[in-house]
């Protein structure tokens, strides 16, 4: 998720939230993940979608216990 990650800091939202959208799509499960994305969501002026996300990946986290990342994936 790193080019997702590198396209939202370029100010490019469209591009990342699209790459995003593929990236968590893949990996669903992963926390950290999806708090990147909802961070650049809220960048992009999307507040509602991105106080979706981030509580979706606090669901995850309280399930999985896990607050880094899904089943050892890594970027």
């Amino acid at each position: 998720f790193k080019y997702a990650e590198l396209l939202s800091w370029e100010k490019l939202f469209k591009e990342s939230l699209a790459e995003y959208a593929i990236v968590v799509a893949a990996r669903p499960d992963d926390v950290a993940l999806r708090r990147k994305y909802a961070q650049a969501l809220s960048w992009a002026g999307k507040a509602e979608e991105s106080v979706k996300e981030f509580a979706t990946a606090s669901e995850i986290e309280k399930r999985t216990g896990r607050p880094d990342k899904d089943g050892g994936s890594s970027s």
